[in-house]
């Protein structure tokens, strides 16, 4: 996947990952953002008079975050301030993010450099903790079909139960949705 973007003519989907415009270079800047199973350190820029994205490959960037703060310094650069990463803690309480207090980053647009704290190589992906992946659930062995009809055929109508499944999710519920992976014969619940 990370060798096929390379290819791409245009950044991959992402959220939480704001873009700036330096009127020096007269370039659209964007850095970073949440893919949904990884957040990246990914740098494009954008001509808008060409109509073309270009990934950049500077020698090493910010580490990867969302919902971090860009703002073009006028002089052909843009400051990076903040952000977040995935949290792997879990508890009922749980956290999906936590803050990055890694000072100011500065990008020299024209140099294609990052200048701040030591960085990371450019493109590199933090992936969310294994309780978000479908795979963490295929680990075990399924239960057997006819024991799972057994039980399904024994729920009292119109109760909700219990059925203590081995490896549950994380707490957070807000703007999840849940979708059936007829391959895999699971329901994945995904939480916003």
């Amino acid at each position: 996947e990370k060798t096929s973007e390379t290819l791409d003519a245009e950044p991959p989907a992402r959220n939480l990952s704001p873009l700036v415009y330096d009127a020096k270079t007269k370039l659209f800047v964007l850095f970073g953002g949440d893919h949904q199973d990884y957040i990246t350190n990914d740098t494009w820029v954008f001509d808008f008079a060409k109509q073309k994205w270009m990934q950049r490959h500077p020698k090493t960037a910010p580490s990867p975050r969302l919902n971090h703060h860009l703002k073009a310094t006028g002089d052909g650069k843009i400051t990076v301030n903040d952000g977040s990463t995935y949290s792997a803690f879990h508890d009922v309480a749980w956290v999906q993010y936590k803050d990055i207090n890694d000072g100011e980053w500065v990008y020299d647009i024209i140099n294609d450099s990052w200048s701040g704290k030591e960085g990371l190589p450019p493109d590199s992906r933090t992936y969310r903790p294994e309780t978000f992946l479908p795979e963490y659930y295929l680990e075990e062995t399924p239960p057997k079909a006819s024991d799972q009809e057994t039980i399904l055929k024994n729920i009292p109508v119109n109760t909700w139960v219990d059925l203590k499944p081995s490896k549950l999710p994380p707490g957070n519920r807000t703007w999840g949705t849940v979708t059936i992976d007829t391959d895999r014969d699971m329901l994945i619940r995904w939480s916003g």
